[in-house]
């Protein structure tokens, strides 16, 4: 009987020993499930860890009204957080100190250890913008300007493009180069460059001409041919002629005799 009022006892102290942190994030506009997912309200308890050494912690989200709520916050001390991806929040920071059933809040700046935080802040915290923060920008990769456009990205992204384009510009800017740091290398193999130029123009010159010369050949063999054709063509017919004179002859002959 007294270790069931013992324990009754301890419970009823452990329920009463219990506070409720409340706080108000005032947004410029009725905020949306956007607000909600950005916003993080984060509740650590200081000195206290878990088995994996990791510090107790907490999370709320907004309700409808931008408000938040931490229920059954045991004695102890706290550091309540508040980020925002889309905007800065005054206090963004706030050391608790909850001892039995009474809450105390102050200002945790930035910079400062926890036993500095002397500075009283009203409770229920009342959150006012600050502005908007642009450099939360989650996720969001930067832009590399021309390097974003196309077809230069394209290139910029593919070796095999990559390479190709090193390439032709290395073929245009080497003769600067050279003729840069050794005018001579560079008139020289100019002039070679020049002297195959001009092999092959006359190569080619000459190989034409050649080609030229066997068509004309070709065309008077043809011709040389058609004319025999036509020679044997006549020899034939005057043979006929011949042959026929030949046999009127020798019938005119049969008829006298």
């Amino acid at each position: 009987m007294q270790f069931s009022s013992i324990l009754l006892s301890s419970l009823l102290a452990t329920v009463a020993h219990s506070a409720t942190i409340q706080g108000q994030v005032n947004f410029p506009y009725n905020i949306t499930s956007k607000d909600v997912e950005n916003t993080n309200i984060e509740i650590q308890q200081v000195g206290a860890k878990t088995s994996s050494n990791s510090l107790i912690s907490s999370r709320v989200f907004l309700q409808s009204n931008s408000a938040f709520m931490f229920k059954d916050v045991k004695d102890g001390e706290y550091i309540l957080s508040l980020d925002s991806i889309d905007f800065k929040f005054t206090p963004s920071k706030v050391k608790i100190s909850v001892q039995q059933d009474q809450v105390k809040t102050y200002l945790y700046e930035v910079g400062s250890s926890y036993q500095q935080s002397k500075i009283a802040v009203h409770h229920p915290l009342q959150y006012r913008l600050s502005g908007k923060d642009p450099q939360r920008i989650y996720g969001a990769k930067p832009s590399n300007g021309l390097l974003d456009v196309e077809p230069i990205k394209t290139i910029v992204n593919s070796p095999l493009y990559l390479t190709m384009v090193v390439g032709l510009i290395s073929l245009f800017l080497l003769p600067m180069i050279w003729e840069m740091i050794d005018p001579e290398v560079a008139a020289a193999a100019k002039k070679y460059r020049e002297g195959n130029e001009s092999n092959s123009t006359s190569t080619s010159t000459a190989t034409a001409a050649d080609d030229k010369e066997i068509e004309e050949d070709n065309a008077a063999t043809e011709g040389n041919e058609k004319e025999n054709v036509a020679d044997e063509k006549r020899e034939l017919i005057e043979e006929k002629k011949e042959q026929a004179s030949k046999k009127s002859t020798l019938k005119n002959k049969k008829r006298k005799s």
